[in-house]
């Protein structure tokens, strides 16, 4: 079951992404990109620290530039837009995924060699050395030209599979290739990216998408508010788009971004655009709670049901995106002319775009860790974990109030409830939510009472008692999702001074 969780204003997710894009790397593609970071605290004996204390004390972006690809093999290979793009993303992994960030289980890839690849030594009969012990072939002569594969895999929490992949050939081709899969029962759009580097050095190819898991291939309102807005903040050229072939248009959003940049400005546009996205993902991953597909005890058969065809819906999602991928025949020529059919057939059905979804990774919560080593340093907060929920509980609380006490403060004519903001939860208004600008403040608003209306009915017993007097389904419409947008409709009324007595009482409460 989905919680529902606070949306962050696009605006305020942008500014924090922006925070981030200290783009300082300079390449024979990207021009300059200068961003002022705060100024450092002095350290007065830097000779005392190590280097891992040094990198902690520079801001997130600038630690993952010092550290670049860190001990990639292919770090002094790969071109410079991938080498950035690597450090990035990669070090955005560390930074926002730090508690609960697990290496994928070895056993499920390295263990079968997928970690570094060598088309000159396909099935590590030299153990992974052969880099070092066999020359690259000639031109014309057999095995060329010579291809590297290098790949990281990690999970987490919610996401089941983070891949990073850098491959470069010996006649100069070079690839980046990124997918973050959330497990099967978060909603939440499969990130992907690929960046191509032409044997002449240009990037040919240059993609990335939320590819959605619905079945209509919708984002939610303010996940593509968010790509919209970073979208026209970072983008010199919003209409320079490739044609998308047949199987990627059956799981692309319509806000997909596939380009041949030009020149360098747009190169670094797209650079920035596809680092802000990433991070704004990784920020909403923490938002996100299960879908329980069995509907859990004490659900009442309706609510089961929703929540059953719910988990259904992003299974055939995440089927739906493995199979149209795998249709890509471009990726199986060239892993087929390095290292064989039978290996290219393997390697992508099993590192690049497997299909799981009984066998799903486990991952280790270091939080847990790190909340003992906090309740030793502050006794004070006692030993009970009960006490912890309950400070959140309360924090919650506050801000559910706090927001919905300015909404009702705001007037009518800048109330964005009652400037088209609104709109039924039910399926039959769906269409209209959709037909709204994606960058309408409004829709992330109401997002936002929703939530509020929920977690005070959670947390607060006076305003359940309240709610369950005036519906009488609220726990029915809590397990099946639809709580939030029930009471926002009827405080949507009581503003607009259409509602009875009765709704304008739930308002008030």
């Amino acid at each position: 079951m989905c919680l529902h969780t606070p949306v962050l204003h696009t605006t305020l997710l942008t500014h924090i992404c922006l925070a981030h894009i200290c783009l300082t790397h300079t390449c024979s593609h990207t021009p300059v990109l200068t961003h002022t970071c705060p100024p450092l605290q002095p350290v007065a004996r830097p000779q005392d620290l190590d280097v891992a204390q040094l990198i902690g004390a520079l801001p997130a972006p600038v630690s993952s530039d010092v550290v670049g690809m860190g001990t990639w093999r292919l770090a002094g290979s790969a071109d410079p837009s991938i080498q950035l793009l690597v450090s990035r993303l990669e070090g955005s992994w560390r930074e926002l995924l730090r508690p609960d960030l697990n290496l994928y289980p070895p056993s499920e890839w390295k263990a079968q060699g997928w970690d570094w690849c060598d088309s000159m030594d396909p099935h590590r009969e030299l153990d992974g050395f052969a880099y070092s012990d066999v020359p690259d072939p000639a031109p014309g002569a057999e095995g060329y030209p010579r291809l590297y594969l290098e790949n990281r895999v990690y999970c987490s929490r919610v996401f089941r599979k983070l891949h990073l992949e850098v491959g470069v050939r010996q006649d100069g081709l070079q690839v980046l290739h990124a997918v973050l899969y959330p497990r099967y029962a978060y909603d939440l759009p499969i990130l992907a990216m690929d960046l191509v580097v032409t044997p002449a050095g240009r990037v040919s190819l240059a993609i990335v998408d939320a590819c959605p898991v619905s079945p209509d291939l919708s984002l939610p309102p303010h996940y593509a508010a968010t790509m919209a807005e970073l979208q026209a903040l970072f983008l010199t050229d919003p209409g320079n788009q490739r044609r998308i072939p047949e199987w990627g248009a059956a799981i692309f959003s319509p806000l997909c971004v596939c380009m041949t940049p030009g020149d360098g400005q747009e190169l670094a546009g797209f650079i920035k655009y596809a680092v802000a996205l990433h991070r704004a993902h990784l920020m909403l991953s923490h938002l996100l709670t299960p879908v329980d597909g069995d509907g859990g005890k004490g659900v009442p058969a309706a609510a089961a049901a929703a929540s059953s065809a719910k988990a259904e819906q992003l299974l055939a999602g995440h089927r739906r995106f493995v199979e149209k991928q795998l249709e890509n025949d471009k990726t199986a020529r060239v892993l087929a002319a390095a290292f064989g059919a039978e290996w290219a057939h393997a390697y992508m059905r099993e590192v690049m775009f497997d299909f799981r979804p009984g066998d799903e990774p486990p991952y280790v919560d270091a939080g847990v860790l790190q909340l003992y080593d906090y309740f030793e340093s502050n006794p004070e907060l006692g030993d009970l974990p009960e006490e912890v929920l309950g400070l959140q509980d309360g924090i919650d609380q506050r801000r559910a109030q706090e927001y919905l006490d300015e909404l009702l403060a705001a007037p009518d004519a800048s109330n964005p409830l009652l400037s088209g903001g609104g709109g039924s939860v039910e399926a039959d208004n769906e269409e209209d939510d959709a037909a709204r600008p994606l960058s309408s403040q409004a829709s992330v608003s109401r997002k936002r009472a929703e939530w509020a209306m929920t977690k005070l009915y959670e947390t607060d017993a006076d305003f359940r008692a309240s709610v369950d007097a005036l519906v009488p389904e609220a726990p029915e419409l809590l397990a099946a999702g639809l709580l939030g947008g029930a009471l926002v409709e009827r405080l949507r009324s009581a503003l607009d001074g259409g509602g009875d007595g009765d709704e304008a009482d739930d308002g008030d409460s």
